[in-house]
């Protein structure tokens, strides 16, 4: 079984942290410097500062284009992650909806009260290409600390090509 994906999603996450992390330090580092030329023409001095006023002055500088660039990079960030929870929850329905698919959320039911973990909403997405993964609701917070409101998302191929037994260890994991 082979996915079609060029670039495997591991590589792919790592270069957008990778991409906003330069794109933060550049906003950084771009803002900080209007600041740090004010605060060196206020000291005066011809422009004769010491290393130590000029360590101090870069650090102020980049405390103030943090200070104005982290909320707009939190806010692009947020919405990324909800971009990317509603494109995860696209072409999917509800497991609930067909008699053969109720088997999924029966599982998932029975695993969540043995592992003692919060029940998920159970969806099932229409592709022959074997897909499992867990996402949250677009509109839910980015971190849960106890556990949120997870929602399981099985592929129609991936219930083709598995036993019952196999569809349990999937879901289970």
């Amino acid at each position: 079984m082979r996915l079609r994906h060029s670039v495997p999603l591991a590589v792919r996450a790592l270069l957008s942290v990778g991409l906003l992390s330069v794109v933060l330090l550049a906003a950084v580092f771009t803002l900080a410097a209007l600041p740090t030329v004010l605060i060196l023409e206020v000291l005066g001095d011809s422009g004769a500062a010491t290393t130590t006023e000029l360590n101090r002055t870069l650090l102020v500088g980049a405390a103030i284009g943090l200070v104005i660039a982290g909320p707009g990079v939190a806010w692009t960030l947020v919405r990324g992650v909800r971009r990317e929870r509603r494109a995860l929850l696209t072409d999917s329905r509800p497991a609930e909806s067909e008699n053969g698919e109720n088997a999924v959320s029966t599982a998932c039911r029975r695993l969540a009260a043995r592992f003692d973990v919060p029940e998920p909403r159970v969806r099932i997405r229409s592709t022959a290409t074997p897909l499992a993964y867990t996402t949250y609701r677009p509109e839910g917070p980015l971190i849960s600390i106890g556990g949120g409101n997870p929602t399981v998302v099985v592929s129609e191929g991936l219930l083709a090509a598995l036993s019952p037994a196999e569809r349990d260890a999937v879901l289970a994991h």
